[in-house]
């Protein structure tokens, strides 16, 4: 349910990086347990989020380049 999610993280920066720095600071076990990512549609950050959490629903900022 929504009323059990939080917010874990928001990073700072446009990059690969920044998103791989935030998966890289979880244990792989945790990262299993990521059920919803929030980005918007550049491919860097799809890229890593189908990567490193393909478990995880990936809600998309359309609204966003």
């Amino acid at each position: 349910p929504v009323s059990d999610a939080w917010l874990l993280w928001i990073g700072t920066g446009r990059c690969k990086e920044t998103l791989e720095k935030f998966f890289d600071s979880l244990r792989p076990e945790r990262t299993r347990e990521v059920r919803v990512v929030c980005s918007d549609l550049w491919q860097g950050f799809l890229t890593v989020i189908a990567a490193r959490a393909p478990q995880a629903l990936n809600v998309l900022d359309a609204n966003r380049p």
